[in-house]
Order: structure tokens, then C-alpha cells, then sequence
């Protein structure tokens, strides 16, 4: 829902549509047992729905916490420890209602060669003439490649936005 408009939805509406896509997408193999996707809060934009750090397609809509844009949830539960690339696009990009960190064995390849992934047919046109890719080996914070801080997610969110400015 990226920039889109992100129609009157009830709390309880919201959840259940992340269950949904938690499912669809890692049927579809963009998600795999370690990807996740969140909602910003249809009643707050300073909060967002993300899944219990769970593999996508057992997600139910008892697994969902509230995040604010620090990261942090009153759940009790383990979170994603990257929940910070969600909570750092939510804060840079009000506009964005839904963000999806993938692995896909489609996508991944072109993280490590030295070649922009551009549009190759009309439907990708948006991708303009490529897309930003975040380097977490040089990082705020060193050698994790994890972005399990706001820091580090802060970082990711500036390169990645750093087009649509």
C-alpha cells in the first residue's frame, strides 16, 4: 500500500488483513520462514502492526503487536529483531502504509553483484532507473548485518528514501 490511500479500516479489519498477507506472500515465495511485513495502525500513524517473531505462514491475528515508531511493543512476547526496518521507514516516509522485508531467492542475487536492478517491462516502470540497495556490512553498527537498531534502521531508511525526497 505504499503510497497509496489507505482506506478507513477498523483495528480488528487491519489485523486480520497482515494475517492474510503474512500467508499469501510466503505461499507466493517472496517471504520465506524469516521475512516479515507489516501495517502502519489504521488509528494511529505513529504505530504499526507487525507479527510476533513467527514464520509467516502461522501467523494468526493473536500473534500481532502494536510497535510505536521507537520499536517498542507492551507485549511480552519476542518481536522481530528487525522490527527497527519498519518502525525507520514508518518514521521517514509518512506515506507509506505497509513495508516488506523479504529474502527472496528472486531478489537476494542481486544484493551482492555490482548491477542495478532495473525495469525490464512496463509494470516496473516506477523503478525508474534502479533501486537504492542498503549495505549493512558498513553500518553505525559495525559488523552485524542484522538491522536490529534504530541506528542502524535509521540508516536503511535514508538510503532507501533517499530518491523519493
Amino acid at each position: 500500500m505504499s503510497g497509496g490511500i489507505m482506506t478507513a479500516q477498523t483495528l480488528a479489519q487491519t489485523t486480520e488483513d497482515l494475517v492474510h498477507a503474512n500467508r499469501i506472500l510466503m505461499r507466493k515465495g517472496v517471504l520465506d520462514a524469516y521475512g516479515h511485513v507489516s501495517v502502519r495502525h489504521p488509528e494511529d500513524p505513529r504505530r504499526f502492526l507487525l507479527s510476533r517473531n513467527l514464520a509467516p505462514l502461522f501467523v494468526s491475528t493473536a500473534d500481532i503487536q502494536v510497535h510505536d515508531l521507537e520499536g517498542a511493543t507492551d507485549d511480552p512476547r519476542p518481536g522481530y529483531s528487525e522490527r527497527f526496518i519498519h518502525s525507520e521507514l514508518y518514521r521517514a516516509r509518512p506515506d507509506v502504509h505497509s513495508v516488506v522485508h523479504s529474502h527472496s531467492v528472486s531478489v537476494v542475487p542481486f544484493s551482492v553483484v555490482d548491477r542495478p536492478l532495473r525495469a525490464l517491462w512496463h509494470m516496473a516502470a516506477h523503478l525508474g532507473d534502479g533501486l537504492p540497495v542498503y549495505d549493512s556490512r558498513g553500518a553505525v553498527d559495525g559488523e552485524n548485518l542484522l538491522v536490529t537498531s534504530r541506528s542502524m534502521g535509521a540508516d536503511l531508511a535514508d538510503v532507501v528514501t533517499a530518491r523519493v525526497r
